[in-house]
Formats: C-alpha cells, structure tokens, sequence
C-alpha cells in the first residue's frame, strides 16, 4: 500500500500517543495510508474525516456528502471532494478505499 501522507514524525507521534494512547497512533498511522478515516480522533461520534492526497489537513464531512463503509471497512462517498480555491488544492473521488483524481 502506498502512503497517502508522507510518515508522520516523531513529535506528531508522542502527541498522540499521549493524547489517545496506542490505539490512537494506530488509527493516525492508517489514516495517514489511506486518507480517510471513521472518527481518527477517538471521540465515538461516527463523523468521517477525509485527508485526499497531497493535501496539507485533513476535515470531517458534512452533510453535502453522503458516505458508506462498506463490509471490509472501506468507504465510499458521494459526491466528489474538492479542496481549496475552486477545487485547486484536490479534486477526486473516494470509491471503495481508492482515491481517484479527477
């Protein structure tokens, strides 16, 4: 699997793991490889967070998208995501776990 996000280091690392223990790294470090996660920050609520690739920050989506986690844990999500100024950061799509830029 290629990483989505260079990794992270180690300043980044013992934040998190003071902040949310082992399992929080866990969660950073795969949500660094593939760019998407279900609540990277531990908190229970079920939002999403998205992190396209070659962005510099990661957000939670908001409900102009829908999205489904399908049975393997990767998701899909409608519609496309756009980053930036009119879309210049990234535009693409998430679809089952792969990003596909447009």
């Amino acid at each position: 699997m290629t990483d989505v996000h260079p990794p992270m280091d180690d300043e980044k690392r013992a934040n998190i793991l003071g902040w949310q223990g082992l399992d929080g790294v866990t969660r950073w470090e795969r949500f660094r490889q593939v760019g998407y996660a279900v609540d990277p920050y531990g908190r229970d609520d079920g939002q999403l967070w998205v992190w396209p690739p070659g962005t510099p920050t990661c957000f939670p989506l908001d409900d102009r998208w829908t999205w489904e986690q399908h049975d393997d844990g990767t998701v899909t999500v409608h519609p496309s995501i756009g980053v930036g100024p009119g879309m210049a950061d990234y535009h693409g799509f998430l679809t089952a776990g792969v990003w596909r830029s447009v």
